[in-house]
Parts: structure tokens; C-alpha cells; sequence
């Protein structure tokens, strides 16, 4: 082993701070992904480990759908299925960030609050995107929105 590469193997990374989600449409694909990446796809982890990282996770509406689940390890299965039929429905994602796109404010000047929108914008697309929607040919139709033209 070359002393590169034993020291890019002893290099630690900080703690994951895992996600909260609290039933907000627009974070919960965020929100499925990393909890995905750390979790729920972590072979270490037992059943009632993964279910107490998830409500531990989770707040408001989210939590509430899990209150009455005890953590086993057989119930982690049935309270992410509980939570994914809930928050992956793909109609309800397009609805909520194409409101979230059209409800933009019309860029009247150049400030920080403004160049702020103009990201929730791409953000918004690049969301559309993760979605399947086409949205390759909206340079128009998004220059129309953000300019109010």
C-alpha cells in the first residue's frame, strides 16, 4: 500500500446529521435519499435500529402517521411503507412544485432577494426533472415567469 492511499484510508468523516422531515412535499425526495443512503440501505443496522432512526427523524404530520407504530425490528418494513405510499406520490410532487414555480415573484430589480427566487426557479426545474417531466425547452416559458414579459 502506498503512504497516498493509507492516508486517504485513515481520513474520518464528520458524524451524518441525519434529515427531519415533517411532511413538507417539496424536502421529502431530499428527505427519502439521504435517509435511504444512511439507513434504510445500511446492512449494520437491525430492523428496530433503522425504525428508531426514522421517527427520531421525523417530526409534525410525518410523526404522527408513525405514533402509534412500536419500534421491532418487523414493523420498520411496515412504517416505511406507511411513509412512502404517503409522501411518493408523483402527481402530488408535480402539483406541489409546480405551484411552488408559478408562485414565484416577478424579478422587478437586481437584489439578493430576487437572485434568491431565481434559484428557487432552478431548483424547481431541476426538481421537474427528477420527476420526469420535460422541461429541456421551458428557457421561454421560465424567462416569461421570473420577468413578468
Amino acid at each position: 500500500m502506498s503512504p497516498n492511499s493509507q492516508v486517504a484510508s485513515e481520513v474520518r468523516l464528520l458524524k451524518l446529521q441525519l434529515p427531519v422531515f415533517g411532511g413538507n412535499l417539496q424536502v421529502w425526495l431530499s428527505f427519502k435519499d439521504l435517509f435511504e443512503s444512511a439507513v434504510h440501505s445500511n446492512k449494520a443496522l437491525t430492523g428496530a435500529q433503522k425504525l428508531q432512526y426514522l421517527k427520531g427523524s421525523l417530526q409534525g404530520e410525518a410523526a404522527t402517521l408513525l405514533k402509534s407504530v412500536p419500534i421491532t425490528s418487523a414493523n420498520y418494513p411496515e412504517a416505511w411503507g406507511i411513509l412512502t405510499t404517503r409522501y411518493q406520490n408523483k402527481r402530488e410532487l408535480v402539483d406541489t412544485t409546480l405551484k411552488r414555480l408559478f408562485s414565484q415573484p416577478v424579478v422587478q430589480q437586481e437584489s439578493v432577494v430576487m437572485l434568491r427566487c431565481l434559484l428557487d426557479v432552478v431548483e424547481c426545474t431541476r426538481l421537474l426533472e427528477v420527476l420526469g417531466q420535460l422541461v429541456e425547452h421551458w428557457d421561454s416559458i421560465l424567462v416569461f415567469l421570473v420577468t413578468g414579459s
